[in-house]
């Protein structure tokens, strides 16, 4: 756990017609830090697929509004 007590979680979009497992995007990341390229810690505990992320009026990925509808 990092100081603030968070756990990675892996928020997915998948393309139309595209299939994955939780399994699935765990192993494709456990490989990344496998190879040294990220860190273990990166390697998400839960995975929720999403129709969409949340973004702001600039269209960067919107982490607060993220996170408190992930908290409600």
């Amino acid at each position: 756990m990092n100081q603030q007590g968070e756990r990675p979680m892996a928020l997915v979009v998948l393309k139309d017609g595209r299939e994955a497992t939780p399994d699935d995007i765990k192993g494709i990341v456990k490989k990344f830090a496998d190879d040294g390229h990220i860190s273990r810690y990166a390697i998400p505990e839960q995975v929720r697929f999403v129709q969409a992320l949340a973004r702001t009026s600039v269209g960067k990925i919107n982490k607060k509004a993220i996170r408190e509808e992930l908290a409600a």
